[in-house]
């Protein structure tokens, strides 16, 4: 109060900074349990559950395709493949390698593949019929696709053509964008080799006898 009777109020602030940071502690001693592995969990398992008005079907593994089988010659059939000449691929044989049937509501294409001396025929399709069962085989007996060999043009005096070529075949799923990896394997891929020849070159006649 002062001398006026008032009453006043004072207000002093303080301040502390606080202090130094401490030493780290000492690190504690290294565990003594014993650990060991714990039990192994139980053996897991795939399926794939298919649901249609039928009822629900278990399968263990997606279908998939393999090439089997196929044929093909020459245009003329003289069993000489030469320079822009077309070749029949036929009597194409197909497996279902999975463990489940092929769509019902969907197509699987089956064309050749283009290369450098292989160009398919207006981009030529086959339709797999639908609904193969696993395990099952289907031989496109009345089917065949084309290819025209590539052309050759020597710029001047050369050695005679001999290339030896393959006949690539895929089989793809539009629906999803997706091909076959597996469709295609060593013995498939040596019965689509065939040789290129020109000019046509005469060889001696081997006989038996």
């Amino acid at each position: 109060t002062d001398s006026e009777g008032k009453t006043q109020t004072r207000t002093k602030h303080r301040y502390n900074s606080g202090g130094s940071r401490g030493p780290s502690g000492r690190s504690g001693r290294a565990g003594q349990a014993r650990v060991h592995s714990g039990e192994e969990g139980a053996r897991g398992s795939f399926a794939i559950e298919v649901a249609s008005k039928t009822g629900v079907q278990t399968y263990n593994s997606r279908y998939d395709l393999r090439l089997v089988d196929f044929a093909h010659e020459s245009g003329n059939r003289d069993c000489v493949y030469e320079p822009q000449e077309t070749v029949r691929v036929f009597a194409i044989e197909v497996e279902n390698s999975g463990g489940m049937p092929t769509p019902k509501h969907r197509d699987i294409e089956l064309s050749l593949v283009r290369d450098r001396w292989v160009a398919p025929v207006d981009d030529e399709r086959l339709l797999l019929p639908r609904g193969l069962a696993a395990g099952e085989r289907c031989q496109l007996e009345e089917k065949t696709l084309h290819l025209v060999i590539g052309d050759y043009r020597p710029s001047g005096p050369d050695d005679p053509l001999e290339v030896e070529e393959t006949i690539r075949q895929r089989a793809h799923l539009p629906a999803v964008f997706r091909d076959f990896a597996a469709y295609e394997n060593e013995d498939s891929r040596a019965r689509g080799k065939f040789l290129i020849r020109f000019p046509v070159r005469a060889e001696p006649i081997r006989s038996l006898y």
